[in-house]
Order: C-alpha cells, then structure tokens, then sequence
C-alpha cells in the first residue's frame, strides 16, 4: 500500500511547544513590519523598524524582535542580548542592583562588561566604546523585557556583521575562511564526505526531492563563510566533481558560490539519503556523513484514523517493542533531529495516546543492541483501555505509520501508480465471482464479495488524491460484505469486472481528465512558513508553523488533483533557510509562489486576513494578491485588512515569478485561533486559494 496525496489533518494539541501569551520573532519573515516598544527606562513608547537576524545564513528565532533604533538622527541595528546566547552560547550575568551585566564567550576568554545607558564599556580589561557611540538600552516587548545592544558588538567576540538593507536583515557569521579539498571516505562505519577548512565553519543544507520535478534527489550543503580554495589539479572547469559507479550516491559537485564568500558541495544520490552535517574542530574539518535521522514526528488523522507518523530522513530500519500499553519504536542507525534532538515527552490524551516521547536513546544498558548502536527511541503510551496489539505499523518510502486503531485499509491494497493513475487489490480465500457496477451519476464503482471469502468490519477512508475520493465497505449485509469506491471527477475504472473469478482482484483507475490537464506544466512552489526551530508566532494553544504545514498540504493536495505540478518547500517540522526558499523558487523555474503563514499582534483582539505583496513594475505580484484576498474574505466570511506592499519582505520581493504571503489569521486572537485549528476553516481557506490561483491563471 502507497500512500499519495491523503488529506491530512493534523491533532494540534501534540508537539507545538507552546508558551502562552508569547510571539517567537524569527528573521525568515518581518511579518509585522513595524512593531511597538517601549523603552523601560523612560516609559517611552517607540514605533521601530522590525529587522531580520541570521546567524550563518540559519534565521534566529528569540522571544524579542530585532529592530532599527533611530540614535543622533540615523537609524541603527540592535539586537537582543538573548541573541548573543542563542547564537554564540554566551553566558550572561545581570546584576539587579547596579545594572551591570556580563556576558562572556568561549570559556571566559572573550567578556564584555557593561552598564545599561552608558556607550562605554570594558572589554578583556580594556575600555570598548559601543559602536556609534550607541548605549545598550532595555526595552519592553509584550511584556518581556530584553537588553538591546549595537548590532555591531558581535565583532567583539570574533564574528562578522553585515547589514543586509535589500532585506532589512542582519547577517552574521564566522570570520572567512578556506576549503582546501572534498575527500570521499568509506572506511569507517558510515560513508562520508570531509571538506577541510582553515578554521570554523558553518553549514546549512537542504534535500531537493527530484521526483516532484524529474531528475535525482539532490543533497545541497553550503559552508557559509567558507570560500572554495581547491589546487587546480583537482578541477574540472572550476569545480570538483568525484563520479561513483554504483551505489546510492552518484555523484559530489563542490564549487564556489559566485559573488559570495561561501563554498556550495551537491551530492546527487539514486534514493532519498538521510545524512548529518558538522564540523569537526579536532580534524577542523567539515563532515557530511550520510546516517538515518528523525526529522519529524506528528500525531496525524491519516485514512480517517488517529495515526503517529514519523518521518526520517531515508527509507527506515527499525524495531517495535510491544509492551502492554506501550508501543517503542527504534530507529536503527538514526540520529533524533526532532525537537532539535532534545529528550521530551509531549502529553497527547486524544485519540487512543497518552503521550509520546521522544530521545536518542543509550544503548549502552540494553543487552538488545550493541553499546556503539546508533538509535533514535520513540515511545508511544496509549490511552486506558487500549493495547499495543491494536496497533497496525508499517512504513511507506521515508515515513513509519502508527496506526492506534489497527490497519484503517485492512483487507485492501491502494496503490498511487502516478498523479493521474491508482490501483486496488484484495485477495480472497477462494476463487469468486466478482461484477464491478458503475453509478454515472453519483461516480461510485460498487461490488459484493462474500462474508466467509475475506476478512472485513466496516470502513470509510477519504482519500481525496486526485483519483479516488473515498473507499467504504460495509461488512456482513445479509451475508455480504458490500465496497463502494467513490471516484474523483474525469476517473474511469480501467477494467470492469463481469462475473470474473478471482481469488486476487485488481483494479485500475485512470483519470484522463487529470493527465491531460491543462495545468500538467504549470509549476506552483508552496512555502509553508517557520518550521523546526523557528515555530513563527505562537498562539495560546498552537504555533505558525505547525497551522502553516497543515494548510500547505491541504494546497497541495488540492492543486495536484487539478493536475498542476507542485513543490512543497518543506514537508516537514524542519529548518529550512529562507535563503534556500527563495533559491528552490527561483532555480526550479516555479510559475508562482504562494507563502503560507498565521498572524500575530500584541493587540489581543486584532483579527482577519491580509495578503502581503511587493510591487514590481509587471504588477503581477499585486494583482495576485488582490485576488486570493477576494477569494479568501467571500469563502471565510472574516475581517478584510487587504493586501499590503512589503517591498522589503523575503518571500514577496525575492521570488523573480509572482509570489505573495498569505496571512491566514491571527494565533493571538483566541477566538480566531479555536477556528484556524477545525477541518473545515482549513478546508476553506485552502479552496479560497485554488480558486483564486485558477482565476489569476486563466
């Protein structure tokens, strides 16, 4: 069985690391543009300038926005002190009673001391004056209170400042350094690439998934602040290519990104390839060793029943452990990425789970593996009264599916042959007759087959995929058990059945309609905003990032069941750079982008649907955004705040094709986020955007 283009609904109340009462800024999206402050020694309020924060090319997400602070006429870039320990791993020490503050970095060689509203400072016993003679301030956001310092200060403890006013975003990152080689190694125990480098080096990377847009899966790491140095004798041209003959990598192309200080390595392998990026400051070198992860883990209404779906980075090893009212779940040669690999266990009581817990696990006191064992756990405790015998576990291409309810397709074999083509098979204990009757009318394929030749209780799974809409059976009707397939629009069953005995049955599905749509070569590109460790803004009871996933892939779904090519920028609870969004976008040659976020406010009751926009000289951009926001405020019926020019926002001005941000509702208003979180809400919005994607195209 493949599942293909399920419509899924996600249980929110699991895995949204939820804090009440608080937005999470990131720098991937200055959603808000400007935003309110006061500053907590003059009860000043202050309008500010939202500006962006990225450390090697990852945005940050802290609990206090970086802004422009106008100083002595000029506006300047400050940060949070917070920021300092997010990305440097900086102590600081605060003393209440002078208001003076350390903070130190790499083992105390590197401490800067200071007092808030004085410019001049202490530094490794010398006197430092703050850049533009700028003193560090305290200033108040919702509630939280926060040191803001120069944004230049990060100079201090070895790193580079760039101000990026193309995006209003603060770049930093490690001092530049060399690549001196790409060197493939297998001999230890897992494959890997070393790229030595004269010093630190930070890296970014995602996974390009070819078979959304023809061609090899594709693995791109980049070393931020690393330039490619290689002899030229190890050059084809200006890049270094090694070429394998077998197995599943198939070839590593390393070169330097032209007009950036930074080193591109893209390995292209046959089957999706999980793999771990670090440096190795031993070695100082830079390693991609290619090992099994957890990337996701979501608890998930998957053919209609509640379902723990892990995603890992490859297609998995693993181990059930099926204890009483417990289910375990071991991940061989796996490193737990989710929930940035931290031990966590996350209460659920819904739907059969009590909780779920996740960790890499220490193998070292189980008899069952080997003390070098590399293994992600995950735990899943059920509800009273349910048992681990119930549960129904299997795994399609890179996903382990937990079903609580036992095996929803039991008896029934549903395979998505292509996007416009499907297959269902069942197998009986005997040879039967089998007549397959067709209702033009309602588009539903039914037959009986008897009681006693399979094993069945009833069923009803949506499937929704472009080519069958839904599959019900109702067991044990006067001695049969009666299926009835409900096909989408313009599919055909392929090879009806008249009286045929079979003891396998197969059916083919074809929707012609679908194949030959007029939308085949139309390419969308879906950014679900935020991801991993940037959850975007955090309502009382769910986060952006987890309302933006579940809406991207409902889009998804729709769009692909009309025939469109489509390309998810994240699948997943993952990171992703927003560099890279805008690069998938651009470099796949989409047709449109459409950005996918939730809104949040310091105002509790502000609400309603705005569409974000930059202007451009073709006025597409804006013309697309006045249609989804039409279609959006007829179809939900909510508060009309238009469409908005952010000319400075990532996703509106960076993408070179028509691209827009959609703001779908605000987590912080509660009222408007108990709706944002229901089937039908969701449902709405992502067929208010279809329809307003088919008027822009046509």
């Amino acid at each position: 069985m493949k599942r293909l283009g399920i419509i899924i609904f996600a249980f929110i109340i699991a895995f949204s690391y939820i804090l009440p009462n608080m937005v999470v800024f990131a720098s991937e999206f200055s959603e808000h543009g400007i935003v309110e402050m006061i500053d907590a020694s003059t009860w000043e309020v202050k309008e500010l300038k939202e500006a962006g924060l990225v450390f090697g090319g990852q945005d940050v997400s802290i609990d206090m926005p970086s802004v422009l602070y106008p100083f002595k006429g000029t506006e300047h870039a400050i940060i949070p002190i917070t920021a300092l320990e997010k990305m440097f791993d900086a102590e600081i020490i605060w003393d209440a009673k002078t208001s003076n503050i350390r903070v130190s970095t790499d083992n105390g060689k590197r401490v800067l001391r200071f007092k808030l509203g004085s410019a001049v400072a202490d530094f490794n016993g010398k006197t430092y004056q703050f850049p533009y003679n700028m003193p560090p301030r305290a200033m108040n956001y919702n509630g939280i209170t926060r040191t803001m310092l120069p944004a230049g200060v990060v100079e201090l403890f070895g790193y580079e400042y760039h101000w990026n006013n193309e995006s209003r975003t603060i770049e930093i990152n490690y001092p530049s350094q060399r690549v001196t080689d790409v060197i493939w190694d297998e001999t230890g125990r897992f494959q890997e690439i070393h790229i030595p480098t004269s010093g630190k080096t930070l890296t970014t990377s995602y996974y390009l998934d070819g078979s959304k847009i023809g061609g090899n899966d594709k693995i791109i790491v980049d070393l931020q602040n690393a330039r490619f140095d290689l002899p030229e004798y190890k050059l084809i041209g200006k890049e270094r290519i090694i070429d394998f003959l077998y197995g599943d990598i198939q070839q590593i192309v390393a070169f330097g990104v032209p007009n950036e200080n930074k080193t591109r390595i893209q390995i292209e392998v046959g089957s999706r390839k999980g793999y771990d990026v670090f440096y190795d400051d031993a070695r100082k070198m830079v390693v991609i060793r290619f090992i099994n992860s957890v990337r996701d883990i979501q608890f998930e209404e998957v053919y209609s029943t509640p379902t723990v779906v892990i995603n890992t980075g490859e297609y998995p090893a693993y181990n059930v452990i099926r204890l009483k009212n417990k289910i375990v779940i071991d991940v061989m040669n796996s490193i737990m990425k989710y929930g940035d690999g931290r031990a966590k266990t996350e209460d659920i009581n819904f739907g059969g789970v009590s909780k779920i817990s996740y960790s890499q696990y220490d193998t070292k006191y189980d008899a069952n593996y080997n003390s070098d064992d590399i293994v992600s756990r995950v735990v899943i405790d059920l509800e009273k009264g349910m048992s681990s015998d119930d549960i129904y576990i299997e795994n399609i291409d890179n996903e382990i599916f937990v079903y609580i309810y036992g095996n929803p397709l039991d008896g029934i074999d549903y395979v998505k042959a292509s996007g416009s083509s499907s297959s269902l098979s069942m197998k009986f204990d005997r040879q039967i007759p089998i007549y397959t009757k067709y209702n033009s009318q309602s588009g539903v394929v039914n037959f009986d087959v008897p009681v006693d030749s399979i094993n069945f209780e009833d069923m009803d799974v949506d499937l929704h995929d472009g080519v069958v809409e839904n599959i019900k059976v109702k067991a044990n009707v006067s001695g049969k058990h009666r299926v009835f397939i409900k096909l989408a629009s313009g599919t055909k069953l392929v090879n009806p059945k008249n009286g045929d005995k079979l003891a396998n049955l197969q059916l083919a599905f074809e929707n012609k309609q679908l194949k030959n749509s007029k939308w085949k070569n139309t390419f969308i590109v879906i950014d679900a905003g935020h991801g991993g460790n940037d959850p975007g803004a955090i309502g009382s009871k769910v986060t952006e990032s987890t309302l933006a996933l579940r809406a991207a892939k409902s889009l998804e779904n729709r769009l692909s069941g009309l025939g469109f090519k489509t390309y998810m920028i994240r699948d997943a609870d993952v990171t992703i750079a927003r560099a890279y969004r805008k690069r998938i976008a651009n470099e796949l040659g989409a047709d449109l982008v459409i950005s996918i976020h939730f809104n949040a406010s310091n105002n509790p009751n502000a609400r309603g649907i705005e569409v974000l926009y930059a202007d451009e000289p073709t006025g597409e951009k804006k013309r697309l955004a006045s249609i989804l926001q039409r279609h959006l405020i007829n179809k939900l019926h909510m508060v009309d705040r238009g469409i908005v020019n952010r000319p400075k926002l990532y996703m509106c001005y960076a993408p070179k094709m028509p691209s827009v941000l959609v703001e779908l509702g605000f987590v912080t208003n509660e009222q408007e986020q108990e709706m944002l979180m229901t089937r039908e809400y969701m449902n709405n919005a992502t067929e208010a955007l279809t329809e307003g994607i088919l008027e822009f195209l046509q």
